[in-house]
């Protein structure tokens, strides 16, 4: 969070701001002009203004009220993090009303026109198209432009100096690891463009700017991109970023794959929307749901200047109504081609010895013959106590040891949650306050990726630290059986999306109940999406490929990378989350069929296995996929002698019968 101001300050700002502008309320969310899930900290507004640091949210502010809206992920962190003048609004608990309802409840209790204010450069059409319709329903007002967040915090206040946008360098992506050229990309883009008719494409997403250049650069925390601004055009390509950040042999690289490559400063490209805009005859833009505001704004208005402000003068503001297509970038990328899926091979098979090497150091196998545990000759682990921070940061140095060259740091920040603190799916431990690991026992969830050259990993296991590998013997709350039993319908649901056929056209939501049918026959469930997209070296979260129980009607395609992670909370006492990335495939038997092919390679723990649960099939899957990943990690020739005989051990086969 930043230091600027605290909470209840810049809350009482954001009031006056409100009162001088004649708003009645304001909205505040989480993300920046780019749609980013992890936001440089020159636009974290929400956390500034309400404490709040995940990665999600929705503040409303009046003059007498602020309400904040998370999801099942962040129940708990808010209610932690944000002052007791902030009401938290749990999305998905009974009798709680979604953000825009609750909206549609202020306008209807409302005695006069009611006006929302919004800084149009932070909110996506998508993210706002619900709550502008039930404004123009009721007669509210819709204000995105007359205060802009940046206004809060001025460069040089006596509150500090606001944060620059961040310039890391950028850098080439070469075919070998992309497996298509730039040239070759933009061509493809431009004749699905002519489809729609569109003379220019604005792009503000960061990981589409990257996947069409073909460039790389560590402006956003565990996403590869570069903070800048694209205009494709039919005859031309604008990118807005600034040359100062791009090497003369970058440069050169690039204008020779796009001859008409013109580089242009950031703070340029508004004022480009507007002047192409006002060109006669009128041009023809391609605009996603995913563009900000305020090039909607521009773009549908004809490049004319905002609206005025007055109150007296301001104009009820409709849903956008103009076309607004598929964005072509995001359903090219999502789709790998063949160079990208074999990279990814390479890259989970390194990942997958980093992940070894940490586990034989923090759970070495038990000494049979005399009945002691290497954990108790492991200097690091007999002479010092680590807590949950620590033990991530041994994630990272192991990552990073392992990963070599092809390394590039995390894909996220690991999760590491000890007992209580697994319970909470997307729980990040602080670098003081965390909890103390205990290895006489205890549970532990470990939620990790990270970023290669050639692919981007994410993975989560889940763990007893008992010296002999059993399942921990709980002070209070669960009993053992009990977490076994759990961790058992959780793994077969994991094991019967990841090896379920399923025809062509088939979308995400309908999968979905596969890796919960067991938790459901035990009046169990999990409040998070089974499976999120992956990047090709981008963004671990990566749309639209999806399966959740949410309605987004998104097919699932060969070549897409997803997720598979289902599991279980019981608040105060354990978390279960099993996680594996999968490739779409055609199905080899029939090609009107598709499949998945696990990428993953880390066993699962074969002591919380309840076999007598177990059906023949499934235990042949446990048994296939410790195969595959016992012979795809020793492959990789990563692991030293004892990190292969842990790996053997943990991947010996099951019993079946």
């Amino acid at each position: 969070m930043s230091n600027h101001t605290t909470a209840e300050t810049a809350l009482a700002l954001l009031r006056q701001k409100m009162q001088d502008k004649q708003l009645d309320y304001y909205l505040v969310g989480s993300t920046d002009p780019h749609s980013n899930e992890y936001v440089p900290a020159h636009w974290q507004y929400l956390a500034e203004v309400s404490g709040f640091t995940g990665s999600l949210g929705y503040l409303l502010v009046s003059q007498n009220f602020a309400g904040l809206w998370v999801d099942s992920r962040y129940h708990i962190q808010a209610e932690r993090e944000c002052p007791d003048s902030i009401r938290i609004f749990h999305v998905g608990n009974p009798g709680v009303p979604p953000l825009h309802e609750y909206w549609q409840q202020c306008l209807t209790a409302a005695t006069k026109q009611t006006c929302l204010g919004f800084d149009g450069s932070c909110f996506s059409h998508s993210s706002l198209n619900r709550l502008l319709s039930i404004s123009a329903s009721l007669g509210g007002l819709i204000d995105g432009e007359s205060l802009c967040l940046g206004e809060l915090w001025l460069p040089e206040t006596e509150q500090g100096t606001r944060l620059a946008r961040p310039d890391s360098p950028v850098c080439s992506y070469k075919p070998e690891y992309a497996g298509q050229g730039r040239k070759e990309k933009v061509q493809q883009v431009r004749e699905l463009m002519a489809t729609t008719g569109s003379d220019y494409y604005p792009i503000p997403l960061l990981d589409n700017i990257a996947w069409l250049l073909n460039i790389r650069a560590d402006d956003i925390p565990y996403n590869p991109v570069a903070i800048s601004y694209l205009i494709l055009g039919q005859q031309s390509v604008c990118w807005y970023i600034g040359e100062h950040r791009i090497s003369g042999e970058l440069v050169a690289e690039l204008r020779s794959d796009i001859p008409e490559l013109e580089i242009k400063p950031y703070g340029e490209f508004y004022r480009d929307c507007r002047l192409l805009a006002r060109q006669q005859p009128p041009a023809r833009f391609l605009l996603t749901q995913r563009c900000n505001m305020m090039i909607l704004g521009i773009l549908l208005r004809g490049g004319g200047e905002p609206e005025t402000h007055k109150p007296s003068q301001r104009k009820l503001m409709q849903p956008l109504s103009g076309p607004l297509f598929r964005d072509i970038i995001t359903d090219l990328k999502t789709i790998k081609n063949p160079t990208e899926q074999e990279q990814l091979r390479k890259i989970m098979a390194i990942d997958g010895a980093a992940i070894v090497a940490f586990h034989s150091w923090l759970r070495p196998r038990p000494n049979r013959q005399n009945g002691t545990s290497p954990a108790r000759q492991n200097i690091d682990l007999q002479d010092r106590e680590f807590d949950e921070y620590q033990i991530g940061q041994k994630v990272i140095e192991f990552r990073c040891q392992i990963a070599g060259e092809r390394g590039r740091g995390e894909s996220f920040a690991p999760i590491v949650g000890f007992c209580d603190n697994s319970a909470l799916p997307h729980y990040s431990a602080a670098a003081e306050g965390s909890h103390t690991i205990r290895r006489s026992g205890g549970w532990m969830l470990i939620d990790s990726g990270g970023q290669y050259l050639g692919g981007t990993t994410d993975m989560t296991r889940c763990f007893s630290l008992e010296a002999d590998f059993a399942a921990p013997r709980f002070e209070s709350g669960a009993p053992s059986e009990d977490l076994r039993k759990i961790y058992t319908l959780v793994l077969r649901g994991h094991l019967l999306l990841q090896n379920s056929r399923f025809p062509q056209g088939t979308l995400g939501i309908q999968l979905d109940t596969l890796a919960r049918s067991f938790l459901w026959s035990e009046r169990l469930d999990y409040r998070h999406g089974t499976g999120h997209g992956v990047g090709s070296f981008l963004n671990v979260h990566e749309g639209p490929a999806s399966i959740s129980p949410s309605p987004l009607n998104e097919l699932l395609k060969a070549g897409m990378l997803i997720s598979n992670e289902p599991g279980y909370y019981r608040e105060g006492a354990f978390g279960i989350r099993i996680e594996n990335l999968m490739l779409v495939q055609v199905d080899e038997q029939d090609p009107n069929w598709l499949c998945f092919e696990p990428v993953t390679v880390f066993p699962y723990e074969r002591e919380l296995i309840c076999l007598e649960q177990m059906t023949p099939q499934e235990k042949l899957w446990v048994n296939r996929y410790h195969a595959n990943c016992l012979q795809r990690v020793l492959r990789s020739g990563k692991l030293n002698e004892e990190q292969e005989n842990w790996l053997r051990w943990r991947c010996a086969p099951l019993e079946i019968s």
